[in-house]
Protein backbone atom coordinates (compact mmCIF):
# COMPACT_ATOMS: atom_id res chain seq x y z
CA UNK A 1 0.00 0.00 0.00
CA UNK A 2 1.73 3.21 -0.57
CA UNK A 3 1.51 6.39 0.93
CA UNK A 4 -0.95 8.02 -1.72
CA UNK A 5 -3.52 5.18 -0.61
CA UNK A 6 -5.05 7.95 2.07
CA UNK A 7 -8.36 6.69 3.59
CA UNK A 8 -11.59 9.03 2.24
CA UNK A 9 -13.21 10.46 4.33
CA UNK A 10 -16.09 8.15 4.43
CA UNK A 11 -13.78 5.25 5.11
CA UNK A 12 -11.72 6.89 7.68
CA UNK A 13 -15.56 7.57 9.42
CA UNK A 14 -16.43 4.10 9.15
CA UNK A 15 -12.94 2.89 10.69
CA UNK A 16 -13.43 5.24 13.59
CA UNK A 17 -17.22 4.08 14.48
CA UNK A 18 -17.40 2.56 17.87
CA UNK A 19 -13.74 1.47 17.17
CA UNK A 20 -11.70 1.01 20.42
CA UNK A 21 -8.69 0.48 17.80
CA UNK A 22 -8.13 3.99 16.56
CA UNK A 23 -4.96 5.40 18.02
CA UNK A 24 -4.11 9.12 17.96
CA UNK A 25 -0.57 9.31 16.93
CA UNK A 26 0.28 12.58 16.70
CA UNK A 27 -0.57 15.67 18.48
CA UNK A 28 -0.03 19.09 18.27
CA UNK A 29 -1.29 21.82 20.84
CA UNK A 30 -0.38 25.18 20.72
CA UNK A 31 3.11 25.57 22.39
CA UNK A 32 3.07 21.45 22.82
CA UNK A 33 4.76 18.91 20.31
CA UNK A 34 3.85 15.52 20.82
CA UNK A 35 6.16 13.20 18.78
CA UNK A 36 4.64 9.21 18.30
CA UNK A 37 7.16 6.95 16.95
CA UNK A 38 5.40 3.95 16.32
CA UNK A 39 7.10 0.48 17.12
CA UNK A 40 6.19 -2.32 14.34
CA UNK A 41 7.62 -4.80 16.59
CA UNK A 42 5.08 -4.83 19.73
CA UNK A 43 2.62 -2.12 18.27
CA UNK A 44 3.36 0.13 21.09
CA UNK A 45 3.30 3.80 20.71
CA UNK A 46 6.00 5.57 22.58
CA UNK A 47 5.53 9.69 22.94
CA UNK A 48 8.29 12.09 23.90
CA UNK A 49 6.60 15.88 24.76
CA UNK A 50 8.72 18.89 24.01
CA UNK A 51 7.39 22.57 25.04
CA UNK A 52 8.00 25.21 22.90
CA UNK A 53 8.69 28.62 25.57
CA UNK A 54 10.20 31.74 23.77
CA UNK A 55 13.49 32.59 24.55
CA UNK A 56 14.14 29.25 25.97
CA UNK A 57 16.46 26.24 25.11
CA UNK A 58 13.68 24.01 25.05
CA UNK A 59 12.24 26.37 22.54
CA UNK A 60 15.41 26.26 20.00
CA UNK A 61 15.53 22.21 20.37
CA UNK A 62 11.93 22.22 19.12
CA UNK A 63 12.62 24.03 16.36
CA UNK A 64 15.72 21.80 15.22
CA UNK A 65 13.28 19.09 15.49
CA UNK A 66 10.92 20.96 12.65
CA UNK A 67 12.77 23.43 11.14
CA UNK A 68 15.96 23.85 9.19
CA UNK A 69 18.31 26.99 9.22
CA UNK A 70 15.79 28.50 6.43
CA UNK A 71 12.48 28.15 8.76
CA UNK A 72 11.29 25.52 6.66
CA UNK A 73 10.00 22.06 8.66
CA UNK A 74 11.47 19.24 6.04
CA UNK A 75 13.34 17.50 9.06
CA UNK A 76 9.86 17.08 10.69
CA UNK A 77 7.96 16.36 7.24
CA UNK A 78 10.73 13.41 6.65
CA UNK A 79 9.71 12.23 9.99
CA UNK A 80 6.06 12.64 9.71
CA UNK A 81 6.57 10.51 6.15
CA UNK A 82 8.25 7.86 7.68
CA UNK A 83 5.77 7.32 10.56
CA UNK A 84 3.33 7.37 7.82
CA UNK A 85 4.76 4.59 5.72
CA UNK A 86 5.19 2.59 9.40
CA UNK A 87 1.38 2.62 9.86
CA UNK A 88 0.53 1.52 6.36
CA UNK A 89 2.69 -1.40 7.00
CA UNK A 90 1.74 -2.54 10.10
CA UNK A 91 -1.69 -1.56 9.72
CA UNK A 92 -1.73 -4.11 6.36
CA UNK A 93 0.51 -6.80 8.50
CA UNK A 94 -2.64 -6.96 11.09
CA UNK A 95 -5.56 -6.60 8.86
CA UNK A 96 -6.89 -3.37 10.50
CA UNK A 97 -6.19 0.32 9.69
CA UNK A 98 -3.99 2.51 12.15
CA UNK A 99 -5.10 6.15 11.54
CA UNK A 100 -2.93 9.02 12.02
CA UNK A 101 -4.57 12.21 13.74
CA UNK A 102 -3.43 15.76 14.40
CA UNK A 103 -4.96 18.51 16.42
CA UNK A 104 -4.31 21.57 16.01
CA UNK A 105 -5.58 25.27 16.10
CA UNK A 106 -8.60 26.19 13.80
CA UNK A 107 -6.88 28.03 11.43
CA UNK A 108 -5.12 26.81 8.77
CA UNK A 109 -2.90 30.65 8.33
CA UNK A 110 -2.15 30.44 12.27
CA UNK A 111 -0.75 26.96 12.21
CA UNK A 112 1.87 28.34 9.55
CA UNK A 113 2.55 30.90 11.64
CA UNK A 114 3.52 28.94 14.78
CA UNK A 115 5.43 26.10 12.89
CA UNK A 116 2.72 23.57 11.58
CA UNK A 117 2.24 23.38 8.41
CA UNK A 118 -0.82 21.40 8.67
CA UNK A 119 -2.23 22.69 4.66
CA UNK A 120 0.75 20.83 3.76
CA UNK A 121 0.22 17.31 5.50
CA UNK A 122 -3.03 17.77 4.06
CA UNK A 123 -2.18 18.32 0.49
CA UNK A 124 -0.15 15.44 0.73
CA UNK A 125 -2.42 13.00 2.02
CA UNK A 126 -0.57 12.34 5.28
CA UNK A 127 -3.48 12.43 7.73
CA UNK A 128 -5.92 10.68 8.27
CA UNK A 129 -8.20 12.39 10.80
CA UNK A 130 -7.70 16.24 11.72
CA UNK A 131 -8.79 17.56 15.17
CA UNK A 132 -8.97 21.24 16.04
CA UNK A 133 -9.18 24.17 18.40
CA UNK A 134 -7.76 24.25 22.04
CA UNK A 135 -8.79 26.84 24.94
CA UNK A 136 -9.47 29.51 21.95
CA UNK A 137 -11.30 29.18 19.16
CA UNK A 138 -10.79 30.93 15.84
CA UNK A 139 -12.89 30.45 13.29
CA UNK A 140 -16.49 29.23 12.92
CA UNK A 141 -17.11 25.99 12.12
CA UNK A 142 -18.22 25.74 9.07
CA UNK A 143 -15.32 26.78 7.71
CA UNK A 144 -13.21 23.72 9.44
CA UNK A 145 -15.86 22.08 7.85
CA UNK A 146 -14.90 23.41 4.26
CA UNK A 147 -11.49 22.25 5.22
CA UNK A 148 -12.38 19.03 5.48
CA UNK A 149 -14.66 18.87 2.61
CA UNK A 150 -11.82 20.46 0.01
CA UNK A 151 -8.95 17.38 1.37
CA UNK A 152 -11.56 14.72 1.65
CA UNK A 153 -10.81 14.01 5.48
CA UNK A 154 -13.04 13.67 8.76
CA UNK A 155 -12.93 16.91 11.05
CA UNK A 156 -14.03 16.93 14.48
CA UNK A 157 -13.74 19.60 16.84
CA UNK A 158 -12.48 19.18 20.59
CA UNK A 159 -15.12 20.84 23.00
CA UNK A 160 -12.51 21.89 25.65
CA UNK A 161 -14.14 22.78 29.03
CA UNK A 162 -14.57 26.87 29.12
CA UNK A 163 -12.78 28.73 31.68
CA UNK A 164 -12.95 31.93 33.47
CA UNK A 165 -12.11 33.82 36.54
CA UNK A 166 -16.19 34.40 36.52
CA UNK A 167 -17.74 31.45 38.51
CA UNK A 168 -21.09 32.49 37.07
CA UNK A 169 -19.51 32.36 32.88
CA UNK A 170 -18.05 28.90 34.34
CA UNK A 171 -21.61 27.10 35.36
CA UNK A 172 -23.36 28.55 32.26
CA UNK A 173 -21.23 27.16 30.31
CA UNK A 174 -20.14 23.56 31.87
CA UNK A 175 -23.52 22.17 32.10
CA UNK A 176 -25.02 19.38 29.95
CA UNK A 177 -27.10 21.78 28.19
CA UNK A 178 -24.57 24.10 27.36
CA UNK A 179 -22.30 21.11 26.27
CA UNK A 180 -25.44 19.53 23.80
CA UNK A 181 -25.69 22.91 22.30
CA UNK A 182 -22.11 23.03 21.41
CA UNK A 183 -22.15 19.64 20.10
CA UNK A 184 -25.42 20.64 18.12
CA UNK A 185 -24.36 23.85 16.25
CA UNK A 186 -20.52 22.17 15.28
CA UNK A 187 -22.34 18.75 13.70
CA UNK A 188 -25.23 21.54 11.98
CA UNK A 189 -22.18 23.11 10.47
CA UNK A 190 -20.72 20.37 8.83
CA UNK A 191 -18.49 19.25 11.18
CA UNK A 192 -17.80 15.08 11.22
CA UNK A 193 -18.10 14.29 15.24
CA UNK A 194 -16.82 15.61 18.91
CA UNK A 195 -14.13 15.45 21.13
CA UNK A 196 -14.03 15.82 24.64
CA UNK A 197 -10.67 17.24 26.28
CA UNK A 198 -10.22 16.96 29.94
CA UNK A 199 -13.85 14.90 30.36
CA UNK A 200 -13.01 11.90 32.73
CA UNK A 201 -16.02 10.40 34.04
CA UNK A 202 -17.47 7.91 31.88
CA UNK A 203 -21.00 7.84 32.97
CA UNK A 204 -21.62 11.24 32.59
CA UNK A 205 -24.45 11.43 30.00
CA UNK A 206 -22.07 13.26 27.22
CA UNK A 207 -20.47 10.49 25.70
CA UNK A 208 -23.59 9.08 24.98
CA UNK A 209 -25.73 12.64 23.25
CA UNK A 210 -23.38 14.61 21.70
CA UNK A 211 -22.05 12.43 18.48
CA UNK A 212 -25.95 11.65 17.51
CA UNK A 213 -26.66 14.88 15.68
CA UNK A 214 -30.46 12.77 15.74
CA UNK A 215 -31.00 12.63 19.42
CA UNK A 216 -29.84 16.15 20.09
CA UNK A 217 -32.42 17.12 17.84
CA UNK A 218 -35.18 16.13 20.73
CA UNK A 219 -32.82 17.65 23.54
CA UNK A 220 -32.81 20.90 25.27
CA UNK A 221 -29.94 23.03 24.99
CA UNK A 222 -28.29 26.42 25.69
CA UNK A 223 -26.43 27.97 23.21
CA UNK A 224 -23.81 31.18 23.45
CA UNK A 225 -22.30 32.91 21.34
CA UNK A 226 -19.10 32.65 22.85
CA UNK A 227 -17.98 29.86 25.37
CA UNK A 228 -14.08 30.66 25.41
CA UNK A 229 -14.11 34.07 24.52
CA UNK A 230 -10.76 35.54 24.56
CA UNK A 231 -8.81 32.76 25.41
CA UNK A 232 -4.92 32.90 26.09
CA UNK A 233 -2.26 31.34 24.12
CA UNK A 234 -0.13 28.60 25.62
CA UNK A 235 3.46 29.07 26.80
CA UNK A 236 3.61 32.31 24.80
CA UNK A 237 2.53 31.00 21.77
CA UNK A 238 2.05 33.88 18.96
CA UNK A 239 -0.93 36.03 19.30
CA UNK A 240 -3.88 35.04 17.66
CA UNK A 241 -5.87 37.94 17.38
CA UNK A 242 -4.85 38.48 13.34
CA UNK A 243 -6.51 34.90 12.84
CA UNK A 244 -9.65 35.69 14.92
CA UNK A 245 -12.76 35.65 13.08
CA UNK A 246 -15.13 33.79 15.66
CA UNK A 247 -17.45 35.72 18.36
CA UNK A 248 -16.11 36.44 21.81
CA UNK A 249 -18.89 37.65 23.86
CA UNK A 250 -18.60 36.94 27.26
CA UNK A 251 -18.94 38.61 30.71
CA UNK A 252 -14.96 38.67 30.76
CA UNK A 253 -14.92 40.43 27.17
CA UNK A 254 -18.25 42.54 27.08
CA UNK A 255 -19.01 44.94 23.72
CA UNK A 256 -19.86 48.48 24.69
CA UNK A 257 -23.30 49.97 23.98
CA UNK A 258 -23.23 53.20 23.25
CA UNK A 259 -24.13 56.09 20.66
CA UNK A 260 -26.61 55.49 18.24
CA UNK A 261 -24.21 53.12 16.47
CA UNK A 262 -25.05 49.22 16.26
CA UNK A 263 -23.40 46.65 18.50
CA UNK A 264 -23.66 42.87 16.56
CA UNK A 265 -22.76 39.95 18.24
CA UNK A 266 -22.85 35.88 16.62
CA UNK A 267 -24.21 33.29 17.61
CA UNK A 268 -24.54 30.01 15.92
CA UNK A 269 -27.12 27.65 16.48
CA UNK A 270 -28.07 24.02 15.68
CA UNK A 271 -31.17 22.16 14.09
CA UNK A 272 -34.91 23.31 15.67
CA UNK A 273 -37.71 21.07 15.09
CA UNK A 274 -40.68 23.01 13.81
CA UNK A 275 -43.22 22.29 16.65
CA UNK A 276 -43.11 21.40 20.11
CA UNK A 277 -40.19 23.47 20.69
CA UNK A 278 -39.39 26.96 22.68
CA UNK A 279 -36.58 29.19 21.67
CA UNK A 280 -35.62 32.04 23.87
CA UNK A 281 -33.17 34.57 23.07
CA UNK A 282 -31.48 35.78 26.62
CA UNK A 283 -28.84 39.14 26.65
CA UNK A 284 -27.32 40.13 29.40
CA UNK A 285 -26.14 44.01 30.25
CA UNK A 286 -24.43 45.75 32.99
CA UNK A 287 -27.65 47.59 33.45
CA UNK A 288 -30.76 47.56 32.10
CA UNK A 289 -31.96 50.28 29.74
CA UNK A 290 -35.42 51.37 27.79
CA UNK A 291 -33.60 52.99 24.74
CA UNK A 292 -32.45 49.89 23.22
CA UNK A 293 -33.21 48.45 19.77
CA UNK A 294 -32.48 44.51 19.37
CA UNK A 295 -32.74 42.41 16.35
CA UNK A 296 -32.47 38.59 15.05
CA UNK A 297 -30.68 38.72 11.34
CA UNK A 298 -32.46 41.87 10.38
CA UNK A 299 -35.86 40.97 11.78
CA UNK A 300 -36.70 43.36 15.10
CA UNK A 301 -37.61 41.90 18.30
CA UNK A 302 -40.00 42.58 21.26
CA UNK A 303 -37.47 42.48 24.22
CA UNK A 304 -38.62 42.04 27.60
CA UNK A 305 -36.68 42.84 30.92
CA UNK A 306 -35.91 39.62 33.48
CA UNK A 307 -34.10 41.13 36.13
CA UNK A 308 -31.61 44.07 36.67
CA UNK A 309 -29.47 42.76 33.99
CA UNK A 310 -30.96 40.02 32.05
CA UNK A 311 -33.21 40.58 29.06
CA UNK A 312 -35.30 38.05 26.81
CA UNK A 313 -37.64 37.41 23.74
CA UNK A 314 -39.38 34.90 22.44
CA UNK A 315 -38.39 33.41 18.95
CA UNK A 316 -40.90 31.88 16.18
CA UNK A 317 -39.05 28.99 14.85
CA UNK A 318 -39.87 29.29 11.63
CA UNK A 319 -39.98 33.02 11.57
CA UNK A 320 -36.41 33.09 12.26
CA UNK A 321 -35.61 30.17 10.04
CA UNK A 322 -34.56 28.19 13.21
CA UNK A 323 -35.46 25.18 11.44
CA UNK A 324 -31.97 25.25 9.54
CA UNK A 325 -28.91 25.39 11.52
CA UNK A 326 -26.95 28.48 10.62
CA UNK A 327 -24.58 31.61 12.40
CA UNK A 328 -27.31 34.04 13.82
CA UNK A 329 -26.77 37.84 13.79
CA UNK A 330 -27.99 39.94 17.04
CA UNK A 331 -27.74 43.62 16.58
CA UNK A 332 -28.24 45.42 19.72
CA UNK A 333 -28.33 49.80 19.43
CA UNK A 334 -29.39 52.73 21.63
CA UNK A 335 -32.00 54.86 20.28
CA UNK A 336 -30.87 57.83 22.69
CA UNK A 337 -27.49 59.07 23.49
CA UNK A 338 -27.34 58.14 27.18
CA UNK A 339 -24.09 56.83 28.86
CA UNK A 340 -22.51 53.81 27.28
CA UNK A 341 -23.35 49.67 28.72
CA UNK A 342 -21.63 46.97 28.20
CA UNK A 343 -23.24 44.26 26.73
CA UNK A 344 -21.92 40.90 28.81
CA UNK A 345 -23.84 38.07 26.95
CA UNK A 346 -26.04 35.91 24.10
CA UNK A 347 -27.54 32.73 24.55
CA UNK A 348 -30.59 30.82 23.11
CA UNK A 349 -32.24 28.90 25.09
CA UNK A 350 -33.87 25.61 23.57
CA UNK A 351 -36.60 23.58 25.18
CA UNK A 352 -39.11 20.96 24.40
CA UNK A 353 -42.08 19.56 25.28
CA UNK A 354 -44.38 22.75 24.79
CA UNK A 355 -47.41 21.63 23.62
CA UNK A 356 -48.71 22.98 19.89
CA UNK A 357 -51.48 25.30 20.46
CA UNK A 358 -54.58 24.87 18.21
CA UNK A 359 -54.58 28.20 16.13
CA UNK A 360 -58.21 28.10 15.79
CA UNK A 361 -58.50 27.44 19.09
CA UNK A 362 -56.56 30.39 20.40
CA UNK A 363 -58.40 32.67 17.85
CA UNK A 364 -62.29 31.00 19.87
CA UNK A 365 -60.54 32.14 23.19
CA UNK A 366 -59.17 35.57 22.14
CA UNK A 367 -62.21 36.63 21.15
Amino acid sequence: MSLSRRRSRSETRNSCKLSRLTKLILVFLPGILVIADFSTADETICVSVHKGVDSSEKEKKLRRIIFDNDGNEPHFVKKLTALRQMMIEVGGKRGRPLLLSIRVPDSLDYCRAIGLDAQHWLENGLLDLMVVTSYFQLTDWSETAAIGEKYDIPVYTSLDEARSKDVAVIELRSSLLAYRGRAAAALGAGIDGIQLFNFFDPNEPHWNELGDQTSLLNMDKDYFGSVRGMGVSNGGTLPYTDNLTVETLRPDSPKVIGGTSETIAKIRLGPMKPTGVKATLRLRFSSIVESLDISLDGKQIEIRKVDSEWMEADLGIETFGLITPQLHLVKVMRSDQGKPIQWLDVMVQERHGIPKVDKKLKEEKGS
